[in-house]
């Protein structure tokens, strides 16, 4: 996907990733960056869910609920704590994870189950 030039340097290197492909954040000295940007079809799905933050301060809250994910039963990633990825697979027989899905601050990321090809 395109980014805004108005992002700035770090940000302005990711124009062009593919899909399914993440693009590392650098975020300036003392500050950690919470997550990667990841390209889904065009588009960024977790840049809501990217910043930079004080080291102490990337905690977050874990996510309690479960994400609702069509074809999936994604139950078993609830609480997972912030800043993880669910490693669980939570698609349906017959369908597939099209990327990562991510605990920041008691949000999940973008994630969808799509049908195996």
């Amino acid at each position: 996907p395109t980014v805004d030039p108005s992002a700035g340097g770090t940000l302005h290197r990711c124009a062009g990733t593919s899909s399914g492909k993440s693009c590392p954040v650098y975020c300036p000295s003392g500050e950690e960056v919470s997550g990667a940007l990841l390209c889904l079809r065009g588009e960024w799905q977790n840049a809501n869910l990217v910043a930079c933050k004080a080291g102490n301060q990337l905690a977050g809250r874990p996510c309690r609920g479960a994400p609702s994910i069509a074809d999936a039963d994604a139950s078993s990633c609830a609480g997972a704590p912030s800043g993880q990825h669910c490693t669980a697979h939570f698609c349906v027989e017959g369908y597939v994870q099209d990327g990562p899905l991510s605990c920041l601050d008691e949000a999940w990321s973008a994630a969808r189950c799509e049908p195996l090809r």
